[in-house]
């Protein structure tokens, strides 16, 4: 959990412009737009402790022709470049 956002993090911020977000509790926080922003102090908090704690996890499914608008409202409001779903194959078939 925690060390796969903490890598995926240490990738993006080879671009010191760029940021990182992470959406609570799953896909219920792309389309609801709840969100936070994941910076270093952040991240060091939850580097190597296993979990989701930081940002939560979900069963939600992304399903509604309005929860993917949304989706896509909370993504382009964010100037998003990409998008990843860190899961299983339940997880994935959102993606």
């Amino acid at each position: 959990g925690h060390n796969v956002i903490a890598g995926i993090f240490d990738a993006v911020m080879l671009n010191p412009e760029s940021k990182m977000f992470g959406f609570c509790d799953g896909p219920h926080g792309i389309f609801s737009g709840n969100y936070v922003e994941i910076d270093a102090e952040l991240m060091n908090m939850y580097r190597n402790t296993g979990g989701f704690d930081m940002i939560g996890s979900g069963r939600h499914k992304i399903e509604k022709p309005e929860q993917f608008a949304a989706s896509k409202d909370t993504c382009e409001q964010l100037d998003l470049d990409g998008l990843v779903v860190i899961g299983g194959d339940d997880s994935n078939t959102n993606a």
